[in-house]
């Protein structure tokens, strides 16, 4: 379901891998490293659920945290569904935080680590663990592993 303005002249904003391709064919250099490792360091310390869907670069080694709101009062926390690759893997167990007040809810933290150079993607489930149906929400990203 393509909204109409996406056909008339706006256009989607291309991913990191993507525009680095398409500044290595403007330029006969190799693409610029400085603004690779921005992005690096500037995304990859904490995604949260507004990176949901996004595509990372990561440096070998690199621990990859991830915050999302949750509120396991009523019943729902996140679940890990699609670790299946040996690329970026989970490192340590979710963490719970309650937030202050009434029925706030809090977040839950996940801890990957890039274990190897390659390319994965990790998805995430927030559901009732003994509810087989539509999860609530899921979480996504992608990442390379330089």
């Amino acid at each position: 379901s393509r909204s109409m303005t996406e056909g008339k002249g706006a256009k989607a904003i291309p991913s990191s891998t993507e525009r680095r391709a398409s500044a290595s064919h403007e330029e006969s250099r190799p693409a610029k490293k400085a603004t690779s490792s921005q992005e690096v360091a500037h995304k990859a310390g904490t995604l949260t659920a507004a990176d949901n869907e996004k595509e990372f670069d990561f440096r070998q080694g690199q621990t990859i945290t991830v915050v999302l709101d949750s509120n396991r009062a009523s019943g729902l926390s996140w679940a890990l569904v699609q670790p299946a690759g040996n690329v970026i893997v989970p490192s340590g167990s979710a963490m719970y935080s309650v937030r202050a007040g009434k029925n706030a809810g809090g977040t839950e933290t996940w801890h990957f680590h890039a274990a190897k150079p390659g390319y994965q993607t990790v998805k995430m489930e927030y559901r009732r663990k003994w509810a087989q149906s539509v999860p609530e929400r899921t979480f996504r990203f992608s990442g390379t592993v330089r």
